[in-house]
């Protein structure tokens, strides 16, 4: 499949392929028939643009998007072979926030600025939802976001982007069952991704995804984390901030006592070092 793929992005011919199956949720399989690399080979394409979709809200958006808007390049869809549930879009977003790539799903109920921001795709955004909901309950303000189009999304505006992904949280979990290395651009030096670091296993689902760390308490831990992590570099920010302002104040008092007619004293010190360093002087030499 690897050369039409290149040639399509090569040609910029708007075809459609439909890869399913698309991770460890084939379970009963085994790791032959479980893709690990294909998510990041796709995404690694220039001009093939992936989409992975969560549910069918999502799906009929991608279609939308494929038929109305796409005219120049190929897209590869990526679908679930197990069933996934259908969001309720009263209670979560409009699935239309797919046409910008990637959108805020849930956040917490106090709409204030982000503790921790989870994003995902396909089948492991409803395990996000998990976390977002257990992380809320215990007062963390969570942004999850829809991310179905991870290049559709970072072709957008940067107000858009920065509306969705804000610069000033630091705390970002992605959770995809892919190696996830297109992640870093989005979850930053001190995010972490929650994914797949080799293949999978033969075996029913939920026993296999409880292996790869596929769970709430793996999603959750990892945002527990990540926000340690970003409060500690905002104390150690701190921390340089007050000496920069201490310093800043030092510099202007040495300044204030050097300015024209004002008085200077100095006083010499005397260091003792040992004779030995200094050949034919006596027990000590004073300098």
């Amino acid at each position: 499949m690897k050369p039409p793929l290149r040639l399509s992005s090569m040609m910029r011919i708007p075809c459609t392929f439909i890869f399913t199956h698309d991770s460890i949720g084939v379970g009963e399989d085994g790791p032959t028939h479980q893709p690990v690399e294909h998510l990041d080979a796709l995404r690694a394409l220039p001009g093939m643009m992936v989409f992975r979709p969560c549910d069918a809200n999502e799906c009929l958006e991608m279609w939308k998007h494929i038929m109305e808007e796409n005219s120049l390049v190929p897209v590869a869809a990526i679908l679930s072979r197990q069933s996934l549930p259908t969001l309720d879009r009263e209670k979560f977003a409009s699935a239309s926030g797919l046409h910008k790539g990637g959108y805020k799903l849930a956040c917490s109920s106090n709409g204030g600025a982000p503790d921790v921001i989870l994003m995902s795709t396909g089948s492991e955004v409803h395990l996000m939802l998990q976390a977002h909901d257990a992380l809320t309950a215990v007062g963390v303000e969570v942004w999850s976001l829809s991310m179905p189009s991870i290049e559709l999304f970072k072709s957008q505006k940067g107000n858009y982007i920065e509306s969705v992904l804000p610069s000033s949280c630091r705390a970002r979990v992605s959770i995809e069952a892919s190696k996830g290395d297109c992640w870093g651009s989005l979850i930053g030096v001190d995010g972490e991704h929650v994914g797949m670091n080799g293949f999978g296993a033969s075996g029913p689902m939920e026993r296999i995804q409880m292996e790869k760390g596929f769970t709430l308490e793996a999603v959750v831990d990892a945002a527990r984390r990540v926000m340690k992590e970003q409060a500690n570099t905002k104390l150690h920010a701190n921390s340089k901030k007050r000496e920069r302002t201490f310093d800043r104040e030092e510099a202007s008092a040495h300044r204030r006592s050097f300015e024209p007619g004002s008085t200077i004293f100095w006083q010499p010190k005397a260091f003792c070092l040992p004779a030995a360093d200094f050949a034919g002087a006596s027990d000590f030499a004073l300098l």
